[in-house]
């Protein structure tokens, strides 16, 4: 009985004096100072309670037997755990008032109104609210989702007023609206095909733990392949055609693109295993919530349908105020440009749903990620059906908005030069005071629809985090775990615009060829980006969710809701 005392009393005094070694009080905070005499002298008190209880009993035995000692060491444990936590509300009280950063009013979400540049950090790590308790409904940048219904509602308007004003027997075949209109069986096929192999896909990536090397190392096998089968397909003679030049072009392009690609990826081979892990984690999401595949199927349907409509009000602009001469068809520039808007347009709503996708796994994802282990009532889709509701009743401006920073920012970098980009990113910073790669990233989407802030609040949120430096972040696991799955999208979009380019030629005419050839490399784009790109929307989801829970445990692997994460986030720098 001795023993058992005398061993634990060492072990407790052993772990104090650690526990006062280890921790560091500031020199010039009263308040910890006069914590820390007060810890201490309670701790005498007890120690000297403790000697006078001994020597009041006649033995030790006696002493053992009365339970006084468990007693007093409940007493102690309880007292100092209860001044452990006055220590740590008091130091963090005390960082924020040296910043100038406390705020009496403490919620579990940042308060869209008064977040600002200075108390970011400590907003963000507060953990997301619990979907299953009642929460204040926002509605984050609400006047841009107006904007943008309002300006879709016009330019369909007109489109059906120019469906009726037109007529589709005029053209000859040589134009493009007959080349367009002659497309529209391949594009069904490529489509239903382009569908099937993005569900088989996403299949394999769940069930076969290895398929992601066979994806890596047949892409610039397949990339190369395509190369030399359009420089064959450019020696047909064409007259008063520039197509032979453009697949010349292309093919070419397409023969450096592996040896670039593969020259990146041998570089980063040592980040093979923690991105596909990465990937794989993903894909446990989908297997926990098996639901999301609905998410992703409903959307997959969602482009489909919107790609062709789209296609045919956009041919027929093609009809608008033509004159025949000769054999030619001659447009006027009003066509062009309207041509230009209609397609800026439907950049912007496929990116706005490609928003919404985001803003609804972003949030399941967090769910998952903070409160998969609580016990709720709620089924699972449940769930998904209370964030598939909440984002498109309530996050509709924050898609909107974002979607257009995405368009008119991001999409003309894309085609400037270098020095040009430069030059608009240090504009775009004098006016936004963010850098242009914060207003324009996935995290910062998946990052307001989590907490349901507005955009630019989001933004500047990420812009304090350090965990997010844009330049080392290239660098890392996460971004070699993006561009491989981009890899897949790229492959399967490729694929469908070189055959329907070749098919265009040889088949309805050769005149527009290349344009069939484009829409329909867009068209696969889009539908695999439903799959690809929600899986990728997952990896978004849980590198935010790993750094508020980093944030929230400080770096404790102990407290992480997710070690998995932690451990290929945090361990590996991202």
């Amino acid at each position: 009985m001795f023993s058992d005392y005398a061993s634990r009393f060492l072990a407790q005094s052993r772990f104090s004096s650690v526990d006062q070694r280890n921790f560091k009080y500031p020199t010039s905070r009263s308040n910890l100072q006069s914590v820390s005499i007060d810890r201490n002298s309670s701790i005498d008190s007890h120690e000297t309670d403790l000697s006078a209880g001994s020597s009041s009993l006649h033995g030790l035995n006696s002493l053992i037997d009365s339970g006084s000692i468990h007693w007093q060491l409940r007493e102690q444990e309880q007292s100092n755990s209860h001044i452990s936590r006055n220590e740590n509300e008091l130091f963090s009280k005390e960082n924020s008032i040296y910043n100038g950063n406390f705020s009496e009013n403490l919620g579990v979400q940042p308060n869209p109104q008064t977040i600002s540049h200075e108390s970011v950090n400590e907003e963000y790590t507060e953990l997301p609210y619990d979907a299953h308790l009642p929460s204040e409904q926002k509605v984050p940048d609400r006047k841009w989702g107006l904007t943008f219904g309002f300006l879709t509602l016009a330019l369909f308007t007109y489109s059906f007023l120019m469906v009726w004003r037109t007529n589709p027997n005029i053209p000859p075949a040589t134009s493009p609206y007959a080349a367009i209109q002659k497309a529209f069986p391949l594009f069904h096929k490529d489509a239903i095909i382009c569908m099937m192999l993005s569900v088989i896909w996403l299949f394999c990536l769940v069930a076969i733990p290895r398929f992601l090397y066979f994806l890596l190392a047949s892409v610039p096998l397949t990339m190369f392949a395509f190369a030399v089968y359009l420089l064959k397909a450019s020696r047909i003679h064409l007259e008063t055609s520039i197509q032979p030049k453009l697949m010349l072009l292309t093919g070419i392009i397409l023969l450096v693109a592996p040896i670039l690609l593969s020259y990146y990826v041998w570089r980063r081979r040592i980040h093979f295993e923690t991105s596909f892990n990465i990937i794989r984690l993903a894909c446990r999401v989908i297997a926990d919530i098996p639901q999301i595949t609905l998410i992703f199927i409903s959307f997959l349907f969602s482009f489909y349908v919107l790609i062709f409509i789209w296609v045919r009000l956009f041919a027929r602009l093609f009809l608008r105020g033509s004159t025949l001469v000769g054999s030619v068809w001659v447009l006027p520039r009003s066509s062009w440009v309207l041509a230009s808007f209609y397609s800026l347009h439907f950049l912007w709503l496929c990116t706005f749903f490609h928003a919404l996708q985001c803003a609804i796994i972003s949030s399941i994802v967090s769910q998952w990620f903070f409160y998969r282990d609580t016990k709720s009532s709620a089924t699972k889709t449940n769930l998904v059906s209370h964030f598939f509701y909440h984002v498109v009743s309530n996050q509709y401006g924050l898609c909107a908005f974002s979607s257009f920073l995405v368009v008119i920012t991001k999409v003309p970098l894309h085609f400037l030069p270098t020095w040009l980009r430069h030059v608009s990113r240090i504009v775009y910073y004098m006016f936004s005071k963010t850098s242009a790669s914060y207003v324009t990233s996935p995290l910062t989407l998946a990052y307001a629809s989590i907490y349901s802030v507005p955009y630019m609040n989001a933004s500047k949120a990420l812009y304090q985090i350090e965990q997010l430096n844009r330049v080392g972040l290239r660098r890392r696991s996460y971004y070699f775990s993006k561009y491989t799955l981009l890899a897949a999208r790229s492959l399967l979009a490729i694929g469908v615009g070189v055959t329907s380019w070749n098919y265009s030629i040889h088949e309805n005419g050769v005149f527009y060829g290349y344009i069939v050839g484009l829409l329909g490399g867009f068209l696969a784009w889009l539908i695999i980006g439903a799959i690809e790109g929600g899986l990728s929307m997952i990896v978004d989801a849980l590198l935010i969710c790993s750094i508020i829970d980093i944030s929230s445990c400080q770096g404790d692997p102990n407290g992480s809701h997710c070690f998995e994460a932690w451990q290929l986030f945090e361990s590996n720098g991202y």
